[in-house]
């Protein structure tokens, strides 16, 4: 069986590669960036960064009911 960490890797592990960028990125998960400067990193607009982020939140909402964005330990 998976620990809750687990099961949100695995599930980032098969997102879009751009999402997955932006929601560690924007603060749910790892560095805790701002949208501006995730965006100018990633070479997008900060519409795109606000939007795949929050498809990202809804992915793993859909498929882990009780998780809260930045729930979790950082590695």
């Amino acid at each position: 069986m998976r620990s809750e960490r687990e099961y949100v890797e695995y599930v980032q592990a098969r997102m879009p590669w751009l999402r997955r960028l932006t929601y560690r990125l924007c603060g749910q998960c790892w560095e805790d960036l701002d949208i501006a400067p995730t965006a100018e990193a990633l070479g997008c607009s900060t519409g795109t960064v606000k939007s795949q982020t929050s498809f990202a939140i809804a992915a793993l909402r859909r498929l882990l009911p009780n998780y809260v964005p930045g729930g979790l330990d950082a590695p």
